[in-house]
């Protein structure tokens, strides 16, 4: 941990929120006039982490998320969202968008700037991100043509890839999903063109993406009362050449899985959610991710937009690892506003 390095930041951060904070008051009645909302959430979170040799334990402000949404004209919308994550993310802006909605009189969306591209579903109602998300999640500046009526949506959208010594400067890599939702049901398949292109498989992958395989999303989430089931599938489509991405030094096809059950209750006055959740992964271990997870978790609103959440996760080791499991204990309080 380097002091004078994290000091610097603490100032810059708070010079950056004050400018910000100002900001905010002098526009405040532009604000007013043009409809724009401000949310954010603030996780704090301690974990305790132990393996067959060793036991560690850390007390963090896991994230900090301040959003900016509102519409500026008719059919026009603006979206800021700015991230600090301690140890791992500076604040940053996250994402920043501008959506133009209702194109041509018809459910079409037309959204450009930088964002997570829609590929994946990425459900959960554990602390800890699932497996999915981890290999699988893509921030990209894009742009991005949506649909959406009737409960079936979609979207198609394009972007110049960042994959490591990628010899395409273009924006020729691509994307689509298509879903369709109910109150009780959400299905979808999402397609991305190169699965180099993820953010994970950005700081993995050996060569230029140009020959990446695509990838693809599956994902099924269905709510019956209380009871919640997430099922989602993330793999490459085809096999990367070892030279690229090898598993045990052959081609491989990595891919990783979720499934989750959730119920929610009424615990002493207070909404209360029970989860379990198994995950895992395949010809992944160049990824760093977890061969396989058990994951158990408790949450429960303690105020209005105040949840306390309790989870127990095992770990297996990376595929080709030691085989070492690892066990983490993480108590979160998050606000939301």
């Amino acid at each position: 941990m380097i002091v004078n390095r994290r000091k610097k930041l603490r100032l810059l951060n708070s010079a950056m929120f004050a400018a910000i904070g100002t900001a905010l008051l002098m526009t405040s009645a532009s604000i007013h006039s043009a409809e724009m909302e401000i949310s954010g959430v603030v996780e704090v979170e301690m974990g305790l982490l132990s393996t067959k040799d060793n036991t560690s334990s850390d007390l963090g402000l896991a994230t900090v998320e301040i959003g900016l949404d509102g519409t500026i004209a008719e059919g026009v919308g603006v979206h800021i969202l700015m991230l600090h994550e301690e140890d791992d993310t500076p604040l940053e802006i996250d994402e920043g968008t501008i959506t133009l909605s209702n194109v041509a009189d018809i459910p079409l969306s037309l959204t450009a700037g930088q964002m997570y591209l829609p590929f994946g579903k990425f459900e959960s109602n554990m602390v800890s991100d699932p497996l999915t998300l981890e290999i699988g999640e893509t921030r990209e500046s894009t742009v991005a043509l949506g649909y959406e009526l009737d409960g079936i949506y979609g979207s198609f959208y394009v972007f110049n890839g960042n994959s490591e010594n990628s010899t395409d400067d273009n924006a020729s890599d691509f994307g689509l999903n298509l879903g369709y939702t109910t109150n009780t049901l959400d299905i979808g398949v999402s397609y991305l063109s190169s699965f180099a292109e993820t953010d994970t498989m950005q700081d993995s992958v050996n060569s230029a993406g140009d020959n990446a395989p695509g990838a693809i999303g599956i994902h099924a989430i269905i709510s019956m009362g209380p009871v919640q089931i997430i099922a989602e599938y993330v793999s490459a489509m085809d096999k990367f050449d070892a030279e690229d991405f090898s598993f045990e030094g052959n081609d491989s096809r990595p891919s990783a899985y979720s499934a989750e059950v959730g119920y929610t209750m009424s615990f002493m006055g207070k909404e209360t959610t029970l989860a379990a959740s198994v995950q895992g992964t395949k010809q992944a271990a160049n990824a760093e991710l977890a061969e396989s997870r058990i994951m158990l978790g408790l949450s429960s609103a303690l105020k209005d937009n105040t949840s306390l959440s309790i989870e127990f996760m095992n770990e297996s080791d990376v595929e080709g690892g030691v085989g070492e499991d690892t066990n983490v204990i993480t108590a979160q309080i998050a606000v939301a506003f």
